[in-house]
């Protein structure tokens, strides 16, 4: 796969943070988009959009010039954890993978962990540490059954602009409500452009708090929004 054609067209995202595959496949078209289940032919894509999302926690933990390698270490993850994919959504765009969205329910297990050994070779002392750090913020601990967490949504830069955010939130929350939960909840930076965003498609501010790097003065809101009853 030539891995160049995809990475040329990736810009900073609209983000939140700055079961076998082959049993569960959903998809829901719009008039010019169509969301799918990820499947293991979409591990790539899958990393470099989720890299994408953390972006600035990545550059401050593991290091701007080690984004590629990492990218190498979330694909591998990715591959190893068919179970995760049921929850992972992708758009496709005129026939073009253009953005994801990842959610998390309780219980729900977490990507297979990237081998150690393989890890620190590749990452070096300073990013397999800052590695360490970001992992534990870059996860959500989903504490109630009626609750489906958006991980991270992410569209490619060029395809913004398209309907494909809203199209991947409209889908994510009728996936929401098909598993019986009751309310969605996401993480968003107060610095983010897409917090307009979530406002406008109802999505309410709740708790806050500060950074977890550097000497950002961003705050990250947890944003809720209720699922009607039909």
């Amino acid at each position: 796969m030539d891995r160049s054609s995809e990475n040329d067209n990736i810009e900073t995202p609209y983000s939140l943070f700055d079961g076998d595959a082959n049993d569960v496949f959903t998809e829901q078209r719009t008039e010019t988009t169509v969301i799918k289940n990820m499947t293991v032919d979409d591990c790539e894509f899958a990393a470099i959009m989720t890299v994408e999302a953390f972006r600035s926690k990545l550059e401050w933990a593991v290091g701007k010039h080690r984004l590629e390698d990492f990218t190498r270490l979330m694909t591998q993850s990715y591959q190893c954890s068919p179970e995760i994919y049921p929850r992972y959504f992708i758009a496709i765009y005129k026939e073009n993978k253009a953005g994801l969205i990842a959610l998390r329910l309780k219980n729900d297990p977490e990507p297979a962990e990237a081998d150690y050994l393989d890890s620190y070779t590749t990452l070096g002392f300073c990013g397999f540490s800052g590695m360490l750090h970001v992992s534990g913020e870059m996860e959500y601990s989903v504490q109630d059954t009626k609750q489906c967490h958006i991980h991270h949504l992410t569209v490619i830069e060029r395809f913004r602009e398209q309907g494909i955010s809203e199209a991947l939130l409209n889908h994510a929350e009728q996936e929401g409500k098909r598993l019986d939960c009751t309310y969605m909840t996401l993480i968003c930076n107060s610095l983010s452009p897409a917090l307009q965003f979530y406002e406008d498609n109802g999505y309410d501010i709740g708790k806050t708090r500060g950074c977890c790097h550097g000497k950002s003065k961003s705050r990250w809101y947890k944003m809720v929004k209720q699922l009607p009853c039909e």
